[in-house]
């Protein structure tokens, strides 16, 4: 079993530049002969610098058009080797970027230890990189994977040739995403291997699957916690839809009375999931251990309020195609899904270890889909699996890393696929993007 050690040896030929890699053959040679410590080596301390790449193209595929938007991007530099110093590309997605996040500094180990530079791309519609001044869905119509990775192929050519970065052509390059972002670096990857030495896809949801019923099942914590949440996920339900509910007094004890019956299950839903897929399942636990069920309510209600705002799952709030400085990109994603890439949150299959409503199916994703950009807006996985590989991607110089408890690990893979190595955080509470946070003394060995 590989940890976090042999993924940072196998960067280091990808970073190195190394033109023709067996990874299987490499990983085992690692695992048998070499042992490495980062925590003796690491400083993660750091700054990154601002800038804009003042000519991207709004649209990669007509010829004629050639409006640009400025796309922003950051810098971290104060490891590199100007002379021979490889790039990693970390990529950005569906959020306004912060640069590289002081939360998942694991490139800034990698970017240490190889003297790398760190470029930050922020994605397309999303912060302050917007094409346009609003997000009308003729606008949005621009918002696509397609665009999204040509975006980074413009630019890197850009930064090698043009005369602001002028890197040239010869430094090896990675790129490096979780989440969405992962599945951009391995699709990219797929697309112009002769753009990059290697990458890396953390979490990656490579496959498109539009009702995505694995999402959440039961959890390892055991029966008990399974159990009790589902205890208070049926009262929940019997409040809002049972015989002689008074829902709108229910919901308002949430604050949420503005929500719809379905939007507010789906928003008390999608707040349990959240502990789990970044990492905190033993947490949500802890909520419903009290021994009476009006603690375990209490303590649940409690956390809902404290972490998730029901004003955000309001049609109304998907609806408003207004762009302003700040505003939450709840409706470029939601048109991402909609429109192309699928990734229903819907109810379990077995509804005896189902965490999420079974009100909340497929239909329900769809006709919110329809609300929000019209009857004709609706995914196509067979399509978007088809332009890009699905769990059939294959490619060298490729790895892919999910957490054990990952709820999105079910669109990724995570064993071995002809030339993309594959790589499991086996610990308590390693879930999204796990190894990409910033190292800490108290890790499990599987992520050093």
């Amino acid at each position: 079993r590989m940890n976090t050690k042999t993924v940072l040896l196998f960067l280091s030929v990808l970073l190195i530049g190394a033109s023709a890699l067996q990874p299987a053959d490499f990983f085992k040679y690692i695992a048998e002969t070499e042992f490495l410590s980062l925590g003796e080596q690491v400083t993660l301390k750091f700054t990154q610098e601002q800038f804009w790449f003042e000519s991207q193209l709004i649209d990669h595929f007509n010829p004629a058009d050639n409006r640009t938007f400025r796309q922003r991007y950051w810098t971290v530099d104060q490891h590199w080797d100007k002379q021979n110093g490889p790039v990693i590309l970390y990529i950005c997605g569906e959020y306004e970027c912060p640069g590289l996040p002081e939360a998942r500094l694991y490139p800034l180990v990698l970017a240490q230890k190889y003297s790398a530079l760190i470029l930050v791309l922020e994605h397309r519609f999303y912060g302050a990189s917007q094409p346009f001044t609003d997000l009308s869905t003729d606008h949005l119509r621009y918002l696509t994977v397609d665009q999204a990775l040509d975006d980074l192929a413009y630019f890197i050519n850009w930064a090698k040739t043009g005369p602001v970065l002028n890197l040239g052509t010869e430094r090896p390059w990675m790129t490096y995403g979780g989440s969405y972002p992962g599945a951009l670096s391995a699709w990219f990857r797929y697309k112009y291997p002769h753009l990059t030495s290697g990458a890396v896809a953390s979490s990656a949801v490579i496959n498109s699957i539009i009702d995505y019923t694995d999402y959440l099942s039961s959890l390892k914590s055991g029966k008990d916690c399974v159990d009790r949440i589902q205890e208070i996920n049926k009262y929940v339900e019997d409040q809002v839809f049972g015989s002689g509910a008074d829902p709108q007094s229910f919901k308002a004890t949430f604050n949420a009375q503005n929500l719809t019956n379905d939007e507010f299950v789906n928003y008390f839903s999608d707040s349990l999931a959240g502990p789990i897929q970044y990492g905190n399942r033993t947490g949500l636990c802890a909520l419903v251990a009290n021994d009476t069920f009006e603690g375990r309510y209490a303590s649940m209600k409690n956390f809902v309020m404290a972490t998730n705002d029901p004003t955000t799952y309001e049609l109304s709030y998907f609806q408003n195609d207004s762009y302003y400085p700040g505003r939450d990109a709840g409706r470029q994603w939601t048109w991402q899904v909609c429109s192309e890439l699928g990734w229903f949150q819907t109810a379990y299959k077995n509804q005896a270890e189902a965490f999420r409503s079974q009100r909340l199916d497929l239909n329900y994703s769809l006709n919110f889909c329809k609300q929000i950009f019209g009857d004709t807006v609706q995914p196509d996985a067979d399509l978007a699996n088809m332009k890009r590989g699905g769990l059939k991607l294959d490619v060298s110089n490729l790895i892919m890393v999910n957490g054990v408890e990952d709820p999105w690990k079910w669109a990724s893979r995570t064993v071995d696929y002809g030339q993309v190595t594959s790589y499991v955080a086996d610990c308590d509470n390693c879930a999204h993007c796990v190894e990409m946070y910033t190292p800490t003394a108290n890790d499990s060995w599987n992520l050093w």
